[in-house]
């Protein structure tokens, strides 16, 4: 107590404040941080499970994915989902938002809101089960609605060319806590931008694209950099709804992961897949915060 109260007010409330961060960050750092790096020398060797770590191969476990065509072709499908996602689902909460913030009554926002946010509380897991029995090519409720259309029947989880899109299609409910953000976003718009642009004689479409759109700017940065990384790190979907099938059309890296993990019990090359996943992902992102960077400056 006597060292506590030599010290000036200035220094109390940073030794205070390191005290209060230091659990959140020695936690971060070794359920985070620590099994990263764990896992990055875990790929150099071919991990023995019975007698650790087994036996230095320095960089094999790398080359052996790098020459297998199931791993290319998982990242090929990775990028088929990330170009789905932005084409088919990324742009919906924002749309919803826009039109949630123009309606004028705030009852019917407020149910509105309630009804877009609620399905965000059912399990990723549920939602594939239920979406399975949807898709299902003898009496689930798809094949009977494009049918009803003229439009035929498809078997979209056992089909190559319509597996992925038949997973990244329900996300076009949109809904969900982005689009919470999104119009949270809207509403901290001042009212005197608004008055000032009624007054200038801006419609509908100009408060959009020249006041709520630019507010949104980096909120929906943002969300793109979590989609991006969400997107490369897809397992949850594929895995209940076709399990990287059908000729692993719908696998991702995350299930390629997992099969070599699991299935084959090589612990290094599930380490190094990886390793390689989280360098790619770094890369990405880094230069998306360069380029976000120069485009606000």
């Amino acid at each position: 107590m006597a060292f506590w109260a030599e010290l000036n007010p200035t220094r109390r409330k940073i030794i205070t404040g390191l005290i209060f961060l230091a659990p959140g960050f020695l936690f971060t750092i070794w359920l985070r941080y620590y099994p990263i790096l764990f896992g990055t020398y875990m790929s150099f060797f071919d991990w023995d499970v019975v007698n650790p770590p087994g036996e230095f191969i320095w960089l094999d476990n790398y080359t052996t994915i790098f020459r297998q065509g199931f791993y290319w072709q998982a990242w090929e499908n990775m990028l088929v989902y990330v170009l789905l996602v932005f084409g088919l689902t990324f742009w919906v909460p924002v749309v919803q938002a826009l039109l949630l913030d123009m309606i004028g009554r705030r009852w019917v926002k407020n149910t509105l809101t309630t009804f877009y946010l609620l399905p965000a509380v059912i399990p990723v897991t549920a939602t594939a089960m239920i979406w399975r029995w949807i898709y299902h090519p003898s009496y689930g409720i798809a094949n009977s609605i494009t049918s009803a259309l003229g439009l035929g029947t498809y078997a979209w989880l056992q089909d190559p060319q319509f597996v992925k899109m038949a997973i990244i299609l329900p996300g076009m409910i949109g809904g969900g806590l982005v689009m919470l953000l999104y119009l949270a976003a809207l509403y901290s718009i001042p009212d005197d931008i608004y008055d000032a642009a009624l007054i200038d004689g801006c419609n509908s479409s100009q408060l959009i694209r020249y006041i709520k759109l630019p507010f949104m700017r980096q909120v929906v940065f943002v969300q793109a950099l979590f989609t991006i990384v969400a997107s490369f790190q897809l397992l949850d979907l594929p895995f209940v709804m076709t399990g990287g099938g059908p000729a692993r059309s719908s696998e991702t890296i995350g299930i390629y992961i997992y099969n070599t993990y699991q299935d084959e019990l090589s612990l290094g090359r599930a380490s190094a897949a990886s390793f390689t996943l989280f360098i790619v992902l770094a890369v990405v992102i880094y230069a998306l915060l360069i380029i976000n960077r120069s485009e606000a400056e």
